[in-house]
Formats: C-alpha cells, structure tokens, sequence
C-alpha cells in the first residue's frame, strides 16, 4: 500500500490530484508489461482519499465523479453514497440498483430482509448475497469492454472489500474504486483510518491525504463551504433557510462545544443548541409562530441525521472523568455557549447576586449549576431572548428577601421557552401554574424531580421530546397527552418510585420509546400508539410483570438487554409489522410466560374467530386460552424458540388458511368455504328435493326410500355439508368433533399469505416444538400452501389427536416423510414413533394433492399411525393412492374406517411397497368400515395385489362407482360383511373361492327393482 500526502489548497487542486493518479495509474498499466499490469498492486485499483484531515473528502469525490462523467475513462460512473451507514447489505444493493440489475436479481434483497426480520437479525448485521454477489460479477464480466469506476462513501468503521458483494477488482480488472471513510463532517480519527486501513483483510491499494498545515482561513472556509453543500443535499428549500450555511455553522458551533469541555450534553441536546442560539434561523417573523417553530424543530433534525457527527469522540479529549463531572456539579456557576462560564463568588454560598444577568439581555441558552435563586422570582426574568433553560442541582432560596416577581413577567418569560431541563432541582417550575405559562415548550427533560404535579405537562400539546428520569415519585404514570399530536420521544429511564407506565393512544405521532431499567415498574402500556416503531428497553426490571404494546408499529421487540425475572404477560395484539421477539437471557427470565397474546393479522379485539368464520370451516375458539397466537407468517413463530418449554405440559390447537380475498375475481368463492348467498341457494335446492320427495309419498318399501333416508341429514351431517363435502347423502360418517383444550394451553393460527420470500418454496414451517405439541391440526382455505414442513427435521407430532385438512389447491402431500428424517437427539432412528396418538386425518377438496400419506425415498427410519381410527379422504382428483405400506414402517393396527370418495386418479387405496417375496398378509386387525365412492380408475384395493389383507373385524363395505374394481382382497375370517353395492358390479366380481364369498352380503339399491316411476321426483 503507497501512502501519499499531496500539496493541496481547494478542492479543484485536490481533484486534479485524484484525476492526475487514475491517469497515471491507467498509462502505467498501458505502457507496462504484461506480468506487471496483472497484479492488482500494479494497477492500483482502490484508492482511499482522507481530504484535510477528514474534512472535504466527500466534496472532491463527488466532483472526481462529475468531471469523469463528461470524459470518455469509463464507461460507466457508479456514486455509491453510504456515509449515512446501515449495513453490508445495503451497501450491495445501492451496487446493485447502479447496475440496474433485473427485477428477480433485486427482489432477492428484498425476500433476505424479510426472512432476517423474521431471525432477528440486526439492520447493521445484516451482510452481501452470495446469489446477488453472482449476479453482479456475471453483469460486469459480460461486459469486457466496459470499465467501471465506483465512488464510494463509506459511512461504516471498517474498510468493505467490494469484491465480496461480486463487484471485480483484482486480476485483470480494468475497474477502479474511489473511496473514503471521511465526508458529511463525519471527521474520523486518523488513528483509526490509519488501523482499518493497515488491517490484514484491507484491499487499498493508495492512500491519498491533502495537507492541511498551510490552509488559509479563507481556504479552510471554502473547504468548509463545499462540504456543507454536500451535507444541505436534499434539504427543503422551501422553509426559508440557507441550509449550506446552517450545516457549515452547526459543524463549527458543535466543535466549539466540544473544546469548551464535556458538560453541555451533546447527544442530548446539540440540536437544542442550535435552535435556541439561532445557530439555524428562520425567516423573519416565522420564529413567533408555532408552524415556524415546528418546521425549526424538524428541519433541525433532519439535518442532524445527515451530518452523523461523532460529538462523544469529539469531546472525549477535554471531557472530564466520572469523578470530575460529580464536582462540577457542585460548583456554583453558570454557563452559555455563547458567553463561556462564569463561577459564583464562594463568599454567596452559591447565591446568585442581584442584577447578575442584567448585561446579558441577548442571552439564548443558559445552564444554572448547583446555585440558590428565589424560583418565584428568578434572577434571568430580565434575559428576554433565552430558550433554553437548564437547572441542574439548583435550590430554593427562600431565605432571602426577595419580591415575588411578577405574573405578567414570569408568564411572558416562560411563553417563550422552548427547551427546560430540569436535574435534581426544587421543582417549583413544574407546578401546574408554572407549566400552563409555557406555551412554546418543544423539549422538557427531568431527571431526579418530585414529578407528582407533572400532570399538566400532558396538556402541553407542543411538547415534542419528555425525559423523565431517575425520578423517586411513587404512584401510575398515566400519559394521555390530551390531544398531543407532536410528540415523538418519551424516555421513562431509571424510575424508581412509579409502579406503572401507561402511555394511551392519543399520543399519535409518538415514534420512540427509551426505558433503561426501573425498580419498581410493575405494568408498561403503550396499547394504540399507532406510530410507535422504536422501543429500546434495557436494564433491570425486577417487578415488571406485564407489558402491552398492542396496536403498535414495532418491528422487532427487543428484550436482549432486558433482566424482568417476573415477566409474565405479554400483549402483542394488532401488531401487524411484527416479525420478531428477542427474549431476555435465560437467566434473567421466567421459562416461559403464563399469558401470550400476539396477533399480527386482525385488528385490535378480533382475537376471537366470528360466527361467519365459524361457518365456513374454522373451528370455534375460545377467548380464555392462555396463549393466542394469530400470525401473519409461520416463520414468526421461530421467535417463540427461547420460551418453548411452554410446550411441554400445555398443548396447541394450530390453524392454518389464507385470508379470503377482497374481491370474487381472484378465487371464486367455494375456496373461502362458499358465500352466504351460495349457502342459502344449497339449502333451498335440498329442501325442495325433499319435498318432492315427500310427494310422492316414498317409504322404505317403494324405489328411492334409501335415498328419501339419505336425505334425513342430521344436524352434524348438515353442518358437515356447509364446511365443504357437498354430497352430504353420500357421506358415510360425519367428522368427528375435535379434542376439547383447557384454556391453560395455547390457540395459535397461521395465516398463509404469499410473501416475496416464499416465492420459490410456498411452504408453512412450523416450529417442531409446536408440532411436538399441537393436539389439533386444522388446515383449510389455503391458496399458496404446497406442504407442511415442521422445522427442524424430526418433530414427532405425537401428541397430535385431530387433523383436517381441506379446500387447499396447492397443497400436493398432507403428511411428507420429511417430518421423520432425523430423530431427535438420544433417540435410536429405528424405534421412533411419529403421530402416535394421532386418531383421526379428514381430508378434503384437495385438487393437487397426490398422496395423503408418502412413502419416504429413503430407508424406513419410523413407525406412523399407531392409534388412527378414521381416514376420511374426500374429492382429491389427482390422488395417486391412500395408504401406502412400507411394513413394519407404517401401522394402521387401529384403523376403524376408511373412507373415500370422489378421486378420480386414484387407481389403488393401498399400495405396497415391500419386497418381500411369497405370501404374507397385510394386517388391519381393528379395521371395521369401509366406504368407497365414485372411483372410476380404481383397479385393485390392494396393489400389487400379491395377498390378502386380513380384517377379522370388517362388518360394513359400501361401494358404489367403483366400476374398474374386480376383487374383494380382504379375508374377514368367520365374520359376515354386509357389502351395500350396485348389483351389477357385485355379479361381476372374481372370488378366489367360494367360501371367500360366503362371508360377504350384498344388500343392492332398491332402484335396481325392475318397477320404476315413469316420472322423476328430482323435478
């Protein structure tokens, strides 16, 4: 790496210079030899720029990047601006979006963020795409006669290899980057460029600085001058300030301040400096207006974060140490950036004398010190243009004999006050009489006050920033705001004495929250602050028992930092940008909370299912559980990882569907489970077959009376009807109901909606502690879902009882053999058991499903279905087969009825697997009905029909439409079955003898009977 320190007195010099080192750099290589021009080192590929001393380095990149432009060097110039930094990320995808790269490329940035919101991850953690880093690489290498200069601003701590976001540079590139860490008055140690830089995995190739030894004023000022308009970049023009110059006067009056010592509080208060001591003024006239003062106060900000100055490393040199700040407040003085510090004579024990600010009437900003004034007549009445007051340490004196000043005077002093900060003073200012003068106050910060007569504080709707801190004041903090719709910040930090915190939802504009520990906060409430996005709590919360941040915008709750050992409620309802939790340490918090309630779906109070939702598939849920978990993505789930110990004694009723669409024209509306009008049309239409039938006065003696019984539904089989198995005549069982929870267990709901980061794989990843401990499953109305995955691989599901699965297009297998993969961790692979207690699958409405139950490609590594007694399988067309018998993997020892109905591919229900050669029989010791329906395909039951299946306890086979079927394979031993089949599909049938037909009575329809109506009923 070649260091260089070039003569430099403004930025077109220092531009020359850059130019001049690209030129010379680019004529080496041209003019060199072969071996020499290949190396990286010979090229001089990436080169640092640190300006003068760090300041005006981003000017001169940006005017390299404007001449270069207009000349013919490179092909393309390509401004990568992170000097505000966010992550490695990011970086990559402004690359990315300078290329132009396609849309798919692009949405892959976007699909990553989503799934590292989901894991938690930190916005500055987040680092390149290996698949994007690709994409970039392949755009620039099919491009051979194209050169490429990046100009990059690097706003980061660390120098960033732009290789590894797939940008080439070494080898035989042609391409060059222009760098620098310095830039936006962000003014970086040299001694920390100098150690990023000299790193092992540093890439620069030149380092270039100009010398600041020999500037001039007025050449520093025009430095000064270019950087500011880079900084101003972007800054509303219409509210009447000359922001280069406001952004050149913030940077010289903060680094005054910082030379001036350490007890001004920057990161609290710097832009406080700058509006109360005119450092960024207003039009005339617009500072006396509450419109001017707002736009002061936000245009203020904005500008602060575009500078990002580093104020603590600044002022560490001259800061004091912990000790040294203690005395400080003990020393009687006053202080103002404007006029420096003045002590108080020690012979006043820390009085203020009469008259002290009488020569000071232009005076800004004040800071009082460890002082005693009469606070009904303060001695700075008489400073007309203060706005900034700061009382730390400061006592009544009312020992002296003073005249109570007058109300006129104090009202038209305190009207114009627009920041107070108030530490560890009497707080006779923040009486309400005191508080209703101050009209214009925009920043109130308290910290060590009584704050018990702080109530009127909520009536100050100007108030934009309230600190209130290390307060002893005992009792419920309740803030209305009354109507406050400015204020952003609420600090709550160190609070020893207040029990509860409750923040309502009249604060609308509140966007952050601080709380750093408290000893005796039991409840926090933030429930409705509809714009509240940063919450930062840290610190030591002993009591804490509950926390409600329902109807917020918080992105990701952050408990890393927090130790609240009795943390037992959490309320996350309407949180519909949720997609994390990040839990306290283990040691600092309960195993798991005795209530949850998260909901990032439905809007505040929905977390109940309604009666429509009822009726159209979705089971009932009770309001009393004690966990509710309604999330918008399964992936959401994974945060509750750290507390799913709650799984082990409590149980889960998962849900999952798809929100039915707005409008009919995205999916008819059967998906949805039907409409009201499509319900009210069905039941007509089965009334008035009823009633013909009754007409013609059917009895069980006459055609048609088995279907005149058929269509006595009752009302379970009616109900059944309406959720989805329209053939409600041809039904042989009706679902049975599900497992009744107790309200101690857990409701969780899965909504399956399509997000950019499921494109590729429309998959619902159930965390394997929740499926390990789910006792109902209800899949239904899903639009997207293709399979059900429970993550990590060797989740059991064996306390599952229930599952239903219906109305789901996409959906291809209900249970994979994924789910038995690897075994969980001690257990031998071949003694796993999955879906042990699982006792009845009702399947439904299923287009693209082709298997139910799959066989695992690999070697059987578990045992399944060990206690199911009901296979309802109903209306898949494209079902391969229902059962597959990989013996010994699968047992269906306790299967009491099979029934399906409606699946026009399936060509085998059972389909066998094994290799063993000679006869052995397929067991279904329990098996007692089976119901087949409308099969046209159907071969065989049992394929390859090697062997019978035994089923001594077989009692009822119905059969109709299953006109491809020739062979009853089961041997039901000396039992009788009764088979309710057409008639000419029985006389069709192969027996294997005729003692293997003995055992079977056919019972025929009766409309078989050669008498027939001549007119038909249906009619």
């Amino acid at each position: 790496m070649r260091t260089e320190v070039i003569a430099a007195d403004t930025i077109d010099e220092a531009v020359q210079r850059i130019l001049k080192e690209l030129k010379e750099d680019d004529d080496a290589a041209a003019g060199g030899t072969a071996a020499s021009s290949t190396t990286t080192t010979s090229r001089h590929n990436v080169i640092y720029f640190d300006g003068w001393d760090g300041l005006g380095a981003s000017a001169v990149l940006r005017e390299v990047g404007r001449r270069l432009t207009a000349r013919p060097d490179f092909s393309q110039i390509i401004h990568i601006d992170c000097s505000k930094w966010e992550s490695r990320r990011a970086m990559q995808r402004a690359l990315a979006e300078q290329l132009q790269l396609p849309r798919p490329v692009m949405e892959m940035f976007d699909a990553q963020d989503e799934e590292d919101d989901y894991n938690g991850v930190d916005q500055g953690s987040r680092l390149e795409i290996p698949k994007v880093a690709r994409e970039i690489y392949q755009h620039v290498q099919k491009q051979p006669s194209h050169r490429f200069l990046v100009i990059f601003n690097n706003g980061g701590c660390e120098e960033i290899d732009l290789e590894s976001s797939g940008f080439p540079l070494s080898g035989y590139s042609r391409n060059k980057l222009l760098w620098s860490f310095q830039g936006g008055f962000r003014l970086y140690d040299r001694m920390k460029v100098d150690e990023a830089l000299k790193s092992t995995r540093a890439t620069t190739d030149v380092v270039v600085s100009a010398d600041s030894s020999s500037l001039t004023q007025g050449k520093f000022s025009d430095i000064l001058r270019h950087e500011a308009e880079e900084v101003a970049g972007g800054m509303n023009s219409t509210d009447g300030i000359d922001w280069p110059a406001a952004a050149a006067n913030c940077f010289l009056y903060t680094m005054r301040l910082c030379g001036m010592g350490g007890h001004y509080d920057l990161a609290t208060h710097i832009c406080n400096y700058w509006r109360c001591d005119g450092v960024i003024q207003l039009r005339q006239g617009d500072a006396a207006t509450d419109d001017g003062v707002d736009t002061l106060w936000q245009s203020s900000d904005d500008l602060k974060r575009k500078m990002q100055l580093d104020a603590d490393y600044h002022q560490s040199p001259h800061s004091p140490s912990p000790v040294a700040r203690r005395l400080h407040e003990r020393i009687a003085c006053w202080t103002s950036p404007t006029y420096g510090s003045m002590l108080i004579p020690s012979s006043q024990c820390g009085r203020i004398p009469n008259g002290m600010f009488q020569q000071y009437d232009n005076l800004s900003v004040l800071k009082l010190s460890a002082c005693a004034f009469s606070f009904k007549a303060p001695p700075f009445l008489c400073c007309h243009s203060l706005r900034f007051l700061w009382l730390d340490h400061c006592r009544d004196d009312e020992s002296r004999r003073v005249r109570v000043g007058n109300r006129e005077d104090l009202r038209r002093f305190f009207q114009r006050l627009w920041v107070l900060d108030m530490r560890y003073s009497s707080s006779t200012l923040l009486s309400k009489e005191m508080v209703d003068f101050m009209t214009q106050l925009r920043g109130l910060n308290v910290m060590g006050q009584d704050t018990q007569g702080m109530s009127s504080v909520q009536e100050r709707r100007t108030v934009r920033k309230l600190r209130i801190t290390k307060s002893r004041t005992s009792g419920v903090f309740w803030f209305s705001a009354s109507g406050n719709d400015k204020m952003e910040l609420l600090d709550f930090s160190g609070n020893s004495g207040y029990r509860g915190l409750h923040v309502e939802s009249s604060c609308s504009s509140l966007e952050t929250i601080i709380i750093d520990g408290s000893s005796a906060l039991e409840v926090i409430s933030f429930k409705g602050c509809a714009k509240l996005k940063n919450l930062f709590l840290s610190g030591l919360f002993p009591r804490l028992s509950s926390l409600d941040i329902t109807g917020t915008a918080v992105k990701t709750l952050d408990l890393n930092a927090v130790a609240a050992p009795k943390l037992d409620e959490l309320l996350l309802l309407d949180c519909g940008k949720l997609f994390a939790i990040r839990w306290p340490p283990q040691d600092k918090r309960k195993r798991y909370l005795d209530k949850l309630r998260i909901d990032t779906t439905q809007k505040e109070g929905s977390t109940t299912v309604t009666a429509a939702a009822t009726a159209k598939g979705r089971l009932p849920v009770p309001a009393e559980f004690s966990w509710y978990i309604s999330a918008r993505d399964a992936r959401l789930l994974g945060s509750l990882g750290p507390v799913k110990d709650y799984f082990g004694p409590n149980r889960a009723h998962v849900d999952i569907s798809t929100t039915p669409p707005p409008s009919p024209t995205h999916l008819h509306a059967d998906v949805a489970g039907g409409n009201d009008r499509g319900d009210r049309i069905k039941s007509r239409n089965r009334k008035q077959v009823q009633g013909n039938l009754q007409r013609v006065k059917c009895h069980r003696k006459t055609c048609y009376a088995d279907v005149t019984d058929a269509l006595k539904d009752t009302s379970m089989q009616q109900q059944q009807a309406d959720e989805g198995d329209h053939d409600v005549w041809a039904v042989m069982w009706v679902c049975p109901a599900p497992p009744k929870l107790e309200s101690k267990n857990c409701y969780t709901h899965i909504e399956d909606q399509m997000t950019k980061a499921k494109l590729q794989t429309a998959r619902i990843a159930v965390p394997g502690f929740m499926c390990d401990g789910a006792r109902i499953l209800h899949v239904h109305n899903s639009l997207f879902i293709s399979s059900i995955v429970a993550t990590p691989l060797g989740s059991s599901w064996n306390e599952l009882k229930w599952c239903r699965v219906e109305r789901c297009p996409k959906l291809e297998c209900v249970f994979s053999p994924q789910f038995g993969e690897a075994a969980p961790e001690g257990n031998s692979s071949r003694s796993m058991d999955i879906f042990r207690e699982l006792r009845t699958i009702w399947v439904s409405h299923l287009p693209n499903a082709r298997h139910v139950l799959e066989y695992p490609s690999k070697e059987p590594l578990y045992r399944a279905f060990t206690n199911l007694t009901l296979l309802h399988i109903y209306c898949c067309p494209r079902l391969v087969h229902a059962i597959p018998f990989p013996s010994p993997m699968m047992s269906w020892e306790s299967l009491e009825t099979l029934e399906i109905m409606w699946c026009g591919d399936l060509r085998v229900v059972i389909k066998d697997y094994t290799t063993t050669s000679g006869i052995i029989f397929i067991g279904f010791p329990r098996l007692k009905h089976i119901h087949l329906h409308e099969l046209p395909m159907l071969q065989s039951i049992l394929g390859p029909a090697r062997f019978p299946i035994f089923a001594p306890y077989l009692e009822t086979v119905k059969i109709r439409g299953c006109w491809g079927l020739k062979t009853m394979p089961f041997d039901v031993g000396k039992n009788l079955v009764e088979c309710d089949c057409e008639k000419d599909w029985w006389d069709r049938l192969k027996w294997r003898s005729r003692e293997h037909a003995s055992h079977y009575k056919p019972i025929h329809p009766r409309y078989y009977k050669k008498t027939m109506l001549r007119g038909s009923p249906l009619r």
